[in-house]
């Protein structure tokens, strides 16, 4: 796992629903996983370096992930749709379990 990914799931890991991390920064939200995506993605900022942890992605998730240009993802919980959509588009996903959508 690449070296952000592993920081941002060990912020994860306590209590955060979303973790983005690029060399030491660190940026978290506790809102529900689809808010908190969609807050730093309307953001503007780019987070084409950094690296996502957060708690589930689907498919609508992944498509923002795609656009954001995130190149590293982990989520404990990711549907099979937006696997193969992160794969397809070049984002290396870590992950514990698959759902189907």
């Amino acid at each position: 796992m690449n070296g952000d990914v592993i920081a941002a799931k060990k912020i994860l890991d306590t209590n955060y629903t979303c973790v983005m991390c690029y060399k030491g920064a660190v940026l978290t939200s506790n809102k529900a996983y689809n808010e908190a995506v969609l807050d730093f993605y309307n953001s503007k900022f780019d987070f084409s370096m950094f690296s996502l942890a957060v708690t589930k992605i689907d498919k609508e998730i992944s498509k923002i992930i795609i656009d954001m240009k995130i190149k590293n993802v982990f989520s404990y919980d990711i549907s099979s749709t937006a696997l193969n959509f992160l794969k397809d588009n070049e984002i290396t996903p870590y992950y514990n379990n698959v759902f189907e959508e």
